[in-house]
C-alpha cells in the first residue's frame, strides 16, 4: 500500500512537473523530454535553449534556498546535458553549451560504506559557475566547486576540475589552459606567449559589447524538440 501510495503521489507531481514547463512556452524553447527535478529553485531567462533528453537534478530543493539553478538570457543548452546542482549552478548570458556535457556541483556522499548508495545523502557545499559568452564544447564535463571565467572556450571531452581565467582557451583531461585571447592583437595566442593585457574587459563591460552587437533571433523549436527536429 505504501509502495502505491508513493508512486500515486509522484505520478501527480510528475504531471504538475511537466505541466509546469508550459509557462515557458512563450519565453523559450524547452525540450519535451527535458527533466527537471525541483523547478521551485530553477530560473530560466529569457530566448534559452534546453536540449531534449537533458536532466536537471536539484538536490536540495527547498524554496527558501531561492534560485539554486539559474540559466540566464539567449543560452543554449545542447541534447543530453546533465546538471547537478549542489549549492549552486549559474549559466551567464549568451553561454553555449554543446551536447552530452555534464555540470555536477553535488555528488554522492560516499563517505559511509554500510548504507546502500541509493540511500546516501547527496552533497551540497559546491557551486558551479559559467561566464557571461563561455562555449563548452560536446561532452565536457565540469565537476566540483569550479568557476569558467567569461569569454572561455572548453575543448570537447574535456574534464574541468579547477578554476578558468576569463578569456581562456582549455582542453584535456584535466583541462589546462593552452592560449589566451589578447585584446592587444585581437587573437588567442599560446599560453606562454602570452602577455598580460593592460586592458581585460570587466564583464559588465564585455556584456555591454555583446549586446551591442547581438541580433534577435526566435530559436527555432528544432533546437529542443524530439519530435520537430528537421528543417527543409
Amino acid at each position: 500500500m505504501n509502495i502505491l501510495l508513493s508512486k500515486l503521489v509522484y505520478f501527480i507531481l510528475g504531471i504538475y512537473g511537466t505541466l509546469y514547463k508550459a509557462r515557458y512556452f512563450f519565453k523559450c524553447s524547452i525540450g519535451l523530454s527535458v527533466s527537471v527535478i525541483g523547478w521551485s529553485n530553477v530560473f530560466v531567462g529569457n530566448n534559452v535553449v534546453i536540449g531534449n533528453g537533458s536532466f536537471i537534478n536539484i538536490n536540495y530543493r527547498k524554496k527558501e534556498l531561492g534560485k539554486t539553478m539559474i540559466i540566464e538570457d539567449e543560452v543554449i543548452i545542447g541534447k543530453n546535458n546533465f546538471i547537478s546542482v549542489g549549492k549552486k549552478v549559474e549559466i551567464k548570458k549568451f553561454s553555449l553549451i554543446a551536447s552530452n556535457c555534464n555540470l555536477i556541483s553535488s555528488t554522492h556522499d560516499v563517505g559511509e560504506r554500510f548504507i546502500p548508495m541509493n540511500l546516501t545523502k547527496a552533497t551540497n557545499h559546491d557551486a558551479i559557475e559559467i561566464g557571461i559568452n563561455t562555449f563548452l564544447g560536446a561532452g565536457v564535463t565540469v565537476i566540483g566547486n569550479v568557476t569558467i571565467g567569461s569569454g572561455c572556450v572548453i575543448g570537447a571531452n574535456s574534464l574541468v576540475t579547477n578554476d578558468i581565467p576569463p578569456f581562456s582557451l582549455a582542453v584535456g583531461i584535466p583541462a589546462k589552459v593552452v592560449k589566451r585571447y589578447s585584446f592587444s592583437l585581437n587573437k588567442w595566442v599560446p599560453v606562454n606567449e602570452f602577455v598580460e593585457d593592460t586592458y581585460i574587459p570587466s564583464d559588465d563591460e564585455y556584456l555591454k559589447k555583446l549586446e551591442q552587437n547581438k541580433k534577435f533571433i526566435i530559436r527555432p523549436t528544432i533546437l529542443s524538440s524530439g519530435i520537430f527536429n528537421s528543417i527543409y
